[in-house]
Parts: structure tokens; C-alpha cells; sequence
């Protein structure tokens, strides 16, 4: 088996990015569609971040990033390293960074947000490699973590209770409404049982960072969890490695740069070529909802439109630099709904649909070289 330095030049003369460390061994990979997805505009707004634990016989650790475009997660780059302690992450990430170079997320080097669980090693290393970003919790895992938390036999929470504690607080965490949502907080944090309490007052401190009302200006395009990289994890282990382990660092090297380049190379082809219309249905049900909505422009970035169930509700949107944001629950965080639909069909230029034009499509062609 070649080493990961024998194979470097190999794969930079295919166009790809590889940076290796020795001792501890890290390794960052770039490969030709991930380096030509950085010059996309979605790379800059929000990337997903998540690690991957035993994948060869070294048990080595793979870290992935992952940026969210019309036709679902696109990857942005990958480390290997050896441990998850924040010094590995860090050694990794600025790697990673090394290897990009100036063409990091769109020219800007480092994205406006990041979306992880909540491991603080690797939040902690984001933060040092990227002080730029903001770092976002995702809404699973923390509801994922609660839930555990509720069924610790030391901290004797009743089980009749656990159910009715978790939904407490997932109307926390869901709501729109940021003094319903610290009312809310305010009262499981008084909760009669002492241990839960205290937790609940810890999760509070970092309310920011996992409550949805905090979100509403951010560039998440309606990304409250982690989705788009675990499937991608588990892409990652059932196809390209076969639910098995690889034999060594260089061999995950080879799956990456090969299997895994080729996988996401035959998805773009297929949205690049007509053959999924999902995005197409996804708009058509839109128009449907928005063509009796009413416009109003108010000046050349805001507009409002008329509410479908009351036509007496307006909801205002507004529009700059290629990011829509509407006021209601489903559009806030620039994710396309209704209102911004509506905007669009009575002929006002609106760069966030989800239909893919000719022109995303040759863009797509073109991501996959």
C-alpha cells in the first residue's frame, strides 16, 4: 500500500488538494469538486461540521465539512487526524485551511456560520481556526443529549416526568419568539427538582447557540440540525466504505479522492441533466400557495405580501445581496417559502428558489467538472 505523501502528486495533478502532517499524522484533502465548490456563494453562509470515529485499522478519525446547496449537501473539504482532542482538531482544521488557501469559502476564508454537535473539542478548535464564525449547536443533538440526560437513573427523574420535561423544552428551542422562548426557559430553570434545574441554567447560558428565535437573521436557509452532514456520514460508511474499515490512512485517501469524488460527481450529473425533479415539484407546490397572495413593494429591498389565510396579514420581506428573509416562521434564516415565492411570480428578481434554472444546472455541470 503507498503512502499518503506517494500519492500526494498524484492527486494534485488530478486538480485536488492534499496537505499531510507527520506526528501525529494529519492529513486535509481537497478534492477537484470540493475545490470547485468553494467558489460557489453557499460555501460562505453556513457549513456543516462532523467527525467520524474508527474508519480504518488505526482507527483514525475523519472530520468532515459540508456546505448546503439547492441540490443538497455538497463537501467542502475533509481531515483525517488521529484523536478528537482539541489540539488535533486544531492542527487539522488549520491544515484544512492551508490547503484552501485564498479560495476558502468563496475568497471570504471562513464561512459565516457553522453548524455542529456538541463536542467541545471540536467547537473549541473551530473557534480558534475560524474566530470569525459563528458556531451554532444543532437541534437534535441537543434534544438528543436531554433526552439521555432525562434517563440518568443519578439524577432520579421520575419517568412520568421525562416526557413532559423534553417537550417543555423543545417549545423552547423551536419557538420564534424570543421572550416566549426566555419565559419558557425562565420556568424550567425554577423547576422544583434541583439537579434539572441546574442543568436547565447551564443550557441557558448558551441559549444563543441552540435556540431557534436567535436565528432569524442568520444565513441558515432553514438548517436547524446537523441532517445534511450525518447522512452524509452514513454515506460515507455505506457506500463508499462498505461498512468496513480501510486498511490505513492511505487507503481513506483513495476512497476519498476516488469513490467518494465519483459518488457526488453522478448525483451532480443527474440534477445537472433533468433526471430529479423533485426541486421542480417543491416550487410548483409554492406557486400553488403563492399565486393569490398580494405584493406590495415598499422600497427596492422590502416588500409586503399578503398572508394566504388572512389576506388582512402582511408579513414583510426583505431583499439584499442575494439573501431573502421573511418574517414568517417558515421563511426566517432565508429559507424559501410562500411570501418570497410570491415576490418572485409578480416579477421581482429573487436569487433563493429552489427550482433549478438553466443556468444552476450548467453551474452544476460544471461543479462536477
Amino acid at each position: 500500500m503507498q503512502s499518503p505523501f506517494i500519492k500526494k502528486s498524484m492527486f494534485e495533478e488530478n486538480g485536488g488538494f492534499i496537505e499531510i502532517e507527520e506526528n501525529p499524522l494529519t492529513i486535509a484533502i481537497v478534492t477537484p469538486i470540493m475545490k470547485r465548490a468553494h467558489s460557489y456563494s453557499f460555501s460562505k453562509d453556513i457549513v456543516f461540521v462532523d467527525s467520524s470515529s474508527s474508519c480504518d485499522q488505526g482507527n483514525s478519525t475523519i472530520t468532515f465539512f459540508f456546505g448546503a446547496s439547492k441540490v443538497g449537501g455538497i463537501p467542502l473539504g475533509v481531515v483525517i487526524h488521529k484523536q478528537q482532542t482539541k489540539e488535533d482538531y486544531l492542527r487539522a482544521f488549520s491544515l484544512l485551511k492551508k490547503c484552501l488557501g485564498k479560495i476558502a469559502f468563496y475568497g471570504q476564508l471562513q464561512p459565516s456560520l457553522f453548524m455542529t454537535d456538541d463536542s467541545s473539542a471540536e467547537r473549541q478548535a473551530l473557534k480558534a481556526a475560524f474566530p470569525a464564525s459563528t458556531l451554532l449547536l444543532c437541534a437534535f443533538h441537543v434534544c438528543q443529549a436531554l433526552w439521555r440526560w432525562l434517563w440518568e437513573s443519578k439524577y432520579q427523574i421520575e419517568k412520568s416526568e421525562r416526557q413532559a420535561k423534553m417537550l417543555k423544552f423543545r417549545t423552547v428551542l423551536f419557538s420564534h419568539d424570543e421572550v416566549e422562548a426566555k419565559r419558557g426557559m425562565d420556568e424550567l430553570c425554577n423547576d422544583d427538582h434541583e439537579q434539572f434545574s441546574k442543568h436547565m441554567k447551564s443550557l441557558r447560558s448558551r441559549m444563543n447557540k441552540w435556540a431557534i428565535c436567535y436565528r432569524q437573521t442568520y444565513s441558515t436557509y432553514g438548517h436547524n440540525t446537523n441532517n445534511i452532514i450525518e447522512s452524509s456520514t452514513r454515506i460515507f460508511k455505506d457506500v463508499v466504505l462498505e461498512r468496513c474499515k480501510a486498511f490505513n490512512a492511505a487507503a481513506l485517501v483513495d476512497f476519498i479522492f476516488k469513490v467518494l469524488e465519483n459518488y457526488h460527481k453522478r448525483r451532480l450529473i443527474k440534477f445537472a441533466s433533468y433526471r430529479i425533479t423533485k426541486p421542480e415539484i417543491q416550487y410548483n407546490s409554492f406557486c400553488d400557495k403563492a399565486n393569490d397572495l398580494k405584493v406590495i413593494q415598499i422600497d427596492n429591498t422590502s416588500y409586503k405580501v399578503s398572508s394566504h389565510s388572512n389576506n388582512d396579514i402582511y408579513y414583510t420581506v426583505k431583499v439584499y445581496d442575494g439573501f431573502e428573509h421573511c418574517e414568517c416562521a417558515f421563511g426566517q434564516g432565508g429559507k424559501f417559502c410562500k411570501h418570497i415565492c410570491a415576490i418572485q411570480l409578480n416579477g421581482f428578481n429573487i436569487e433563493n428558489i429552489v427550482n433549478l434554472s438553466t443556468k444552476h444546472r450548467i453551474e452544476l455541470g460544471n461543479q462536477q467538472g
